[in-house]
């Protein structure tokens, strides 16, 4: 039996009718993406669709790649950089004779150019930014935030989705802040940059010391915020003829008083300076007071550090200062290897101007001395002299104390630099470092350590009698004094008036002395006195 085949399959069947499918193509930039549409315009169906890509140079469909074969005349290629393209498609029918190829040129823009604005706001930056509407961009994926003298070298300091960043300011004088929007696409629109200044803080003003016994009482005015200047953080109160010169005596916080305890009478120069959030100094100012010598004390051991003796923690020894909180175990070539820098200029470029940064956020430099015998009651002071090398690194203090090498130390409370102790013989001093961020050193210039005692009163009456020795008259002292004065002596309880003679060796640890009455002929004669000592 003949196969009967009606028209219609026998025309499907034509291999010969290449071409006959044509098609009309458009592309439209979307949010995120490109939309391509192919309209066929001839009457023959369509069984799949091949998109494909110009190569950039001519373009040509012979040249192109595919990007997808489907069965659908809607494709969506997915974002790109901005530029012109060239997107070609091709229709083939269910035997698979391909059509003629059309293409559509479809132009990418990158996102439009944004306008910026900051304000100082406290301790921080606000910036806010806009960006003009381009119908020819992709969405915009995030904005990215730089700050340097322009954005290609710029130190990206972070990114957002939001139009407003904010971030804590670290720096003093102007400094260009960017921003830029950049697309799904990985495009970025044109950035544009905004200065900002940040002053330095002004002066503290009318600086008053009162002297209470051997106290200094230091008070001052905290200085007005102005505009481009950050909050007062805290204030720094220093000692010494000239500022150059000075040590660091006292940081009060936010607080505008200072109490400063002299061991010894003199007349001496104090310095307050105010410091704002990002660790800027303000103009020092100066006020010079007289104080007297502190009663019942007298300083007994003033020890300077040479940080050789001590535990280090992250800090290095150099030129007979520390220097940290660094890792003191990289070598030159891990430091550049480890970070991934070929050069210097590449460390300067990161954001870290100084070979030792990045730097560690801890350290601690911990000192023990031994006096070599029991101390009794005593002052003891510790004063760190410091100066920043990059950023701000904090500092606190805990000042510990024993008698025997195995009694367990008696610890006071972190940030006491001052205090008073009871008998001891050791003293350990331990300064615990800590800073925020990597980009951050401090150099610690001096370890200072005074021993101030008590003086103490002894004294008693006796009875001389000329008929016995120097030895059998000799009076023993009720406390055991390390040194002290000749005991004053005068006699009593007699008509005849009689001129005491002390005999009286001094020296370490005394534990007494003797006397002898003489009448105005020069005659030992026995007779009853008072004496009083003072010494520690």
């Amino acid at each position: 039996m003949a196969t009967l085949v009606n028209a219609r399959d026998s025309y499907l069947q034509n291999s010969s009718r290449n071409g006959l499918i044509t098609l009309s193509l458009n592309g439209t930039v979307t949010g995120y993406g490109v939309s391509v549409a192919a309209i066929n315009t001839s009457n023959i169906a369509a069984s799949t669709y091949t998109y494909r890509l110009g190569n950039g140079t001519d373009n040509s469909f012979a040249t192109s790649t595919v990007l997808a074969t489907t069965g659908s005349s809607q494709y969506t290629w997915t974002a790109q950089t901005a530029g012109v393209y060239v997107i070609w498609c091709i229709a083939a029918d269910v035997n698979g004779n391909f059509g003629t190829a059309t293409s559509t040129t479809v132009t990418i823009a990158a996102p439009g150019t944004s306008s910026i604005g900051g304000v100082i706001n406290g301790p921080n930056l606000k910036l806010d930014w806009t960006i003009s509407v381009n119908t020819t961009s992709f969405a915009i994926d995030y904005y990215e935030i730089r700050y340097g003298n322009n954005w290609e070298s710029g130190t990206v300091v972070g990114t957002t989705k939001a139009t407003t960043y904010t971030t804590r300011l670290t720096y003093l004088g102007p400094q260009i802040w960017w921003v830029a929007a950049r697309s799904i696409g990985g495009t970025y629109s044109t950035p544009t940059g905004t200065t900002i200044t940040v002053n330095a803080p002004s002066a503290v003003s009318t600086i008053t010391v009162d002297v209470v016994d051997n106290n200094a009482l230091i008070y001052w005015t905290a200085p007005t915020v102005s505009t481009g200047q950050l909050p007062i953080d805290y204030y720094e109160v220093r000692k010494g003829t000239t500022y150059a010169t000075s040590t660091v005596v006292g940081s009060n916080g936010n607080s505008t008083f200072s109490s400063i305890f002299e061991q010894l009478g003199g007349t001496y120069t104090y310095w307050v300076t105010a410091f704002d959030t990002a660790g800027n100094a303000g103009a020092n100012l100066s006020r010079t007071a007289t104080i007297s010598q502190p009663p019942d004390y007298i300083l007994r051991n003033n020890y300077n550090s040479l940080f050789t003796t001590g535990t280090k923690v992250n800090f290095v020894l150099e030129n007979n200062m520390l220097v940290g909180p660094v890792d003191i175990a990289q070598t030159w070539q891990g430091h550049y290897v480890n970070n991934a820098w070929t050069t210097p200029q590449a460390q300067v470029n990161a954001g870290y101007p100084i070979y030792a940064l990045p730097g560690l956020t801890t350290g601690s430099y911990e000192e023990i001395i031994d006096y070599g015998t029991n101390i009794p009651s005593t002052i003891v002071t510790a004063t760190l002299s410091t100066t920043a090398v990059s950023g701000t690194v904090n500092n606190s203090c805990v000042i510990s104390y024993k008698l025997l090498s195995t009694d367990a130390w008696t610890v006071f409370t972190a940030g006491t630099t001052q205090l008073i102790t009871t008998s001891f013989r050791y003293i350990r001093i331990k300064y615990s470092f800590t800073c925020t961020g990597i980009n951050n050193l401090i150099r610690i210039n001096g370890l200072n350590i005074k021993l101030a005692i008590k003086q103490r009163t002894d004294s008693g009456n006796a009875t001389y009698d000329s008929t016995k020795t120097a030895l059998q008259n000799f009076v023993n002292f009720g406390y055991a004094f390390l040194s002290a004065d000749t005991p004053i002596v005068q006699a009593s309880g007699t008509a005849t008036a009689l001129t005491p003679v002390v005999s009286y060796s001094g020296g370490v640890n005394p534990t007494g002395f003797s006397v002898i009455l003489y009448d105005r002929t020069g005659v030992a004669t026995s007779g009853a006195y008072s004496w009083s000592a003072r010494g520690f």
